[in-house]
């Protein structure tokens, strides 16, 4: 189930938005502040932020801003809850990244049903980069695969040949012939494998850094 940050120093409010989430299976994060929202984003990636407007030391519209100001966040659906009724108020948080804009004293089942459009639509944006990013994997792997086979075929062919005329040759230079072609062939078979992946599985590298498992995708 998707996680969701609750925003907002009154904690009252927290505790009651958390509990009504929570009732509906979401998982739910707290901030009292705009500073400690954004302290929780650098550790953590929820689904949905629900931000309050009217905080000290960082206003909820500042804190919005700062959220969409960065390439790790910005993509993250922000619902502004405030207690502020003006169009102008509803604007300044529209126009500071807000997704929605719900005034205080709010109806549970309206805020639920904001948040549902909400995630809806990120689902649907995640789907659309994840089909984005395949087909330009894709298009990169043929390249490199063009790439690669043409000399490759040249190395396994004069390989072969080379390997037919054994008798030409002393038994450890036979062995090392034997073990660069094989080299080869396993090379030319990673790019096969390479150029018909559909759905990449990632894996662990090193120092949190990801590698797509060859043999695990397909």
């Amino acid at each position: 189930m998707a996680k969701i940050l609750v925003v907002d120093d009154d904690k009252k409010i927290v505790l009651l938005v958390k509990s009504l989430l929570e009732k509906e299976g979401y998982e739910t994060i707290e901030a009292y502040s705009g500073k400690m929202a954004l302290d929780i984003l650098q550790d953590s990636e929820p689904d949905l932020i629900l931000l309050d407007v009217m905080m000290p030391e960082m206003d909820g519209m500042e804190t919005c801003r700062r959220i969409k100001g960065k390439d790790n966040t910005r993509s993250i659906p922000v619902i502004v809850l405030t207690a502020k009724k003006d169009v102008s108020d509803k604007i300044a948080g529209l126009e500071a990244g807000a997704n929605d804009y719900i005034v205080k004293p709010f109806n549970p089942d309206e805020l639920l049903a904001r948040i549902k459009a909400q995630l809806r639509i990120k689902f649907l944006e995640d789907e659309l980069l994840k089909k984005e990013k395949v087909e330009t994997i894709a298009k990169m792997v043929i390249s490199i695969a063009h790439e690669i086979n043409n000399p490759l075929t040249v190395v396994v062919g004069g390989l072969e040949i080379l390997l037919t005329k054994k008798e030409n040759f002393d038994e450890d230079t036979v062995e090392k012939l034997e073990a660069v072609l094989n080299g080869a062939l396993r090379i030319r078979d990673v790019v096969a494998k390479m150029t018909k992946i559909n759905t990449p599985v990632d894996a662990e590298y090193a120092r949190g850094k990801k590698m797509i498992d060859i043999w695990k995708s397909e």
